[in-house]
């Protein structure tokens, strides 16, 4: 088992540099020994002088610290924490995951690039006021984003492994359940098997045969597995604080101790891993961006880029090493497609064999390989993964790179929308969404998570389709090719999220997804509704399908922060589409009509990563002050079966939550 979680080609010396890194406890300087010349009582005498001394400095240090909690300097100190040296802040857990420059660039596939074009367009000047439409309240409600990041307290290693070890064993056990049956199929970097039996020596405290370092980094995978599970399922119904924050600070503080000077190993990628999606779910993009970065540079000083250098490897660990590398691939094109930044991991650079059919629980490191079993493994959707990232960087360089043909050529529009559906054509039978539509109802010889796979291959393949039309869809310059074909590709995403919320195999842990998919289906279906040339019965589809997607989104608002985070965003747009659709029921023109501009005006070019223009600060509210000003969404009124939504228009909302019988029957 040394071989999969090694250093790599340098093992010996890179173990022997992480065990080093371990702090140890400083020994303590020699007492000098009392000079007999010295008075005792005059001794005596300056020592409670010194004591009376500190206590005063503390009492006014304290008195300071409640003025300026009163006062707010606090706040207005952090929000000029980009002055200070880099080195004044890094022990920040937040601060080491991101760029020191804050400088802030996101290209056009980042979802925040056409709210803001759609934005500067659809709506007008006036209506950057709160809207009747939609009730904000700028000192409560819903943030566009979780702001409150604390720094949290720094803890010695060894403090951090008895707290995990013996602050909640049974809920770190039911995470951990949750983990590997939710979670873990879609990025299957750990096999559960060897996974229990390193967590049965942990709690029983036994290190023989692990490595100092590499039980710490366990540890550390222990905290970020709590963190994203319940980042991913618990009811988070304020926005305010950061799900599983505790947690995923005393991850990284641990990771800080062991991995700094570049130091790592195969454990190290398992955990950043974890860590990058963690950051991803919490809406801090960029820093999961960055954390990426660090994989795949470790994936590169570790060889898990070349196979034929694995040598000593058993097949156990061989299939390991695959299903991780192509976990790291997946995983970073994800991240760099939506943060709207270049791809990291180029596709000549590495010689990695796509993992076998082998279904996870029956993989053990001490046996010989099982027999294959398709349908219950997670192998053959990493195979469709890898395709879907192959066709993302494609799209990226030539829609979106720095060398991108402007304006974008139709024929490759065309070309690589027919590639995607044959690619898709190419699923094995159990991973195409139209062909499983009659699993919904549970009953199904498949595991669940297949299902989902299913299902998220379908809303991925439908995003990039998406993306090739973004341009002109933006610039409300479309054709009606295309204007019909993105009705019906956000419709067949928008149906199947429709169909699977309300079906008794959905889960928490969908949630996220759903978000990202619904809000990227919306915003061109926005195009279509304001542009008041376009055939009635077109608009009238596009607006049936917006219905739909925004009672999805409501419909999970009220438990969590990131489709009230989503919502907010999209407020101002909202109330200029619910305007028109008013409009279009009494048959009257769009009172701002939507401003029709050149598709290079409309989203920043790559060549503007380094301009001063999108240096922000980290600590203001970026979302809500560029993209709606300082208002914030009221979620209050949010529950369950919405009866809140009155505030909304009054003549569609009302009819079509009226109907939510016959839209969600199970609900």
């Amino acid at each position: 088992m040394d071989c999969v979680y090694n250093h790599g080609r340098h093992g010996r010396k890179r173990r022997a540099t992480t065990q080093r890194l371990i702090p140890q406890k400083p020994k303590q300087a020699p007492i000098a020994a009392a000079d007999d010349s010295v008075n005792l009582t005059q001794s005596l005498s300056q020592m409670l002088e010194r004591i009376a001394n500190l206590e005063r400095d503390c009492n006014t240090f304290r008195s300071q610290v409640a003025d300026a909690t009163k006062t707010g300097s606090i706040s207005s100190a952090s929000q000029h924490e980009d002055e200070l040296p880099y080195s004044m802040v890094c022990d920040s857990p937040i601060n080491v995951t991101s760029l020191p420059p804050r400088s802030i660039f996101h290209g056009a596939t980042c979802m925040l690039e056409p709210i803001d074009v759609l934005n500067r367009t659809i709506v007008g000047e006036g209506e950057k006021e709160p809207d009747s439409g939609i009730e904000t309240q700028s000192s409560q409600g819903s943030p566009i984003e979780w702001r409150l990041l604390s720094r949290g307290d720094y803890k010695d290693i060894k403090a951090i492994e008895i707290e995990t070890r013996c602050g909640d064993p049974v809920g770190l056990r039911q995470a951990i359940d949750t983990f590997f049956t939710h979670l873990n199929p879609h990025y299957p970097s750990l096999n559960e098997n060897y996974f229990r039996r390193r967590l049965e020596k942990f709690l029983a405290n036994d290190t023989d045969g692990i490595a100092g370092g590499d039980w710490y980094q366990f540890v550390a995978l222990l905290n970020l597995i709590k963190a994203e599970v319940k980042l991913m399922t618990c009811d988070w119904r304020d926005s305010n604080d950061v799900p599983a924050w505790e947690d995923f600070c005393r991850a990284e503080a641990t990771m800080i101790q062991l991995i700094w000077l570049g130091n790592g190993n195969i454990w190290t990628i398992q955990c950043l891993l974890i860590k990058a999606r963690y950051l991803y779910y919490c809406e801090r993009a960029d820093c999961a961006y960055e954390t990426m970065g660090q994989i795949v540079r470790l994936c590169f000083l570790v060889g898990l880029h070349d196979q034929p250098s694995w040598k000593g490897c058993s097949p156990f660990e061989t299939v390991i090493r695959q299903r991780l590398f192509w976990t790291v691939f997946f995983l970073e094109r994800n991240v760099a497609l939506n943060v709207g930044a270049p791809y990291l991991i180029r596709e000549n650079d590495f010689r990695v064999d796509l993992p076998k059919n082998y279904d996870d629980k029956d993989l053990f490191p001490d046996r010989p390989l099982p027999e294959e079993q398709p349908h219950r493994s997670s192998a053959p959707y990493q195979a469709c993964t890898a395709k879907w990232g192959k066709l993302a960087s494609e799209i990226w360089d030539n829609l979106f790179g720095i060398g991108a043909q402007k304006p974008t050529s139709q024929e490759f529009v065309a070309s690589m929308d027919a590639r995607i559906l044959y690619t898709v054509s190419q699923f094995p039978g159990h991973l195409k969404w139209l062909r499983n539509i009659d699993r919904l109802d549970g009953i199904s010889e498949f595991p669940h998570f297949v299902l989902r796979q299913t299902m998220i291959l379908h809303l991925r393949m439908n995003q990039l389709r998406l993306l090739l039309r973004q341009e002109s869809m933006l610039s409300l310059k479309y054709d009606d090719q295309t204007a019909e074909k993105v009705i019906s590709i956000t419709a067949s995403s928008i149906n199947a999220m429709h169909d699977h919320y309300g079906s008794s195999v959905y889960t928490p842990s969908e949630r996220w997804s759903s978000v990202l998919f619904l809000t990227g289906a919306l915003l061109p279906l926005v195009c279509v509704i304001v542009k008041s040339d376009n055939p009635q019965q077109r608009r009238a589809d596009a607006i049936d399908l917006f219905k739909k997607g925004l009672y999805l989104l409501y419909q999970m608002a009220p438990n969590f922060g990131v489709a009230r985070h989503s919502l907010a965003r999209l407020q101002h747009i909202i109330g200029s589409v619910t305007r028109a659709i008013d409009r279009f029921h009494s048959n009257q023109l769009f009172s701002v009509e939507a401003k029709q501009m050149d598709a290079q005006h409309l989203l920043p070019e790559f060549t503007e990563l380094f301009n001063t223009e999108y240096s922000v600060d980290p600590e203001r509210d970026i979302f809500n002050e560029q993209l709606n000003g300082p208002l914030t969404l009221n979620m209050n009124s949010l529950d369950s079966d919405l009866s809140g939504t009155d505030h909304l228009d009054k003549f569609w909302v009302d009819d079509f939550l009226n109907n939510r019988t016959l839209l969600f029957p199970d609900v």
